[in-house]
């Protein structure tokens, strides 16, 4: 398949998830064509769930290459079943024990749906911190610049996007019934060590992952930067979902912390571009 061919091909499914993330959005904050807002939700979820795989699987094929997203899907999924494992059967001993209520379906307890979550906020935050270095004209940390110190500071900043989507979902999920915190805490009555799981699972997996790219992976692979907007716009698309889900849950206060935090993200990261894309105009 030819390079246009297969661009062509992530972009029409892009558009098709970007679609189904903003009707559904609609449709949950108005009920358009539904009997009230948990149809809407159930109607749509799923759909937005199968694009994500979707979503992950093309872009990272494309920008890093099909072998290195297995292996980043199988580390940040492995990594996150490892930390959702040891927080349902172990958790309570730390102070962050929890349980699922959703009855969807499980992998050892876990509930596959929260794989996937794992999988897609850590991809997307990876992403972006590459696209601002992209924007930046720096490359990725690689054995022949010797500059190893920067591997774990990128990690560090993975996983501070990540936790910026959990401080957002995760009073939304626990007001929604998903799961229940058997401790409470100061932050919408969720454990701070919650947080600090989501930070440490995002960092540990990219700094394994980065580790890896600077000691045998190539990262000078060539592929249209633009597509590096594609996870910078699926970020603020999920703040908007989240924003939706709080108005309808009636959590004003989580709204003006997480939608904020998330916002500034995605509009810095286009300034960037911006500047990026007239540097080159000027040459």
């Amino acid at each position: 398949m030819s390079d246009l061919k297969y661009k062509n091909i992530i972009w029409i499914i892009y558009f098709i998830a970007v679609g189904l993330s903003v009707l559904g959005s609609l449709s949950n904050l108005f009920s358009i064509g539904c009997f009230g807002a948990g149809n809407c939700l159930a109607r749509w979820e799923n759909w937005k769930y199968v694009f994500a795989i979707l979503i992950i699987a093309l872009h990272g094929s494309y920008t890093i290459g099909w072998k290195k997203i297995i292996w980043f899907v199988l580390l940040s999924s492995g990594i996150g079943f490892i930390s959702e494992y040891s927080g349902l059967h172990y958790g309570q001993l730390a102070g962050v024990g929890y349980i699922y209520r959703s009855g969807n379906a499980t992998f050892f307890d876990v509930p596959i749906l929260i794989l996937i979550f794992w999988s897609f906020f850590v991809y997307t935050g990876y992403s972006i911190i590459n696209s601002f270095l992209a924007w930046k004209n720096k490359e990725r940390p690689k054995t022949r610049n010797k500059d190893f110190n920067r591997v774990w500071r990128l990690a560090a900043s993975d996983g501070l996007l990540v936790l910026l989507i959990d401080l957002f979902m995760e009073p939304i999920m626990v007001a929604r019934g998903e799961w229940q915190w058997l401790n409470s805490g100061v932050y919408f009555s969720i454990p701070a060590g919650n947080f600090i799981g989501w930070f440490l699972v995002a960092f540990i997996s990219m700094f394994i992952f980065r580790t890896l790219e600077y000691k045998f992976a190539e990262t000078n692979k060539n592929f249209d930067l633009n597509f590096l907007l594609m996870p910078v716009a699926g970020y603020a698309l999920i703040a908007l979902d989240f924003a939706v889900a709080a108005i309808l849950l009636d959590l004003p206060k989580l709204i003006l912390i997480g939608f904020p935090l998330m916002t500034a993200v995605v509009v810095y990261n286009f300034f960037q571009y911006f500047k990026y894309k007239l540097t080159l105009c000027k040459k």
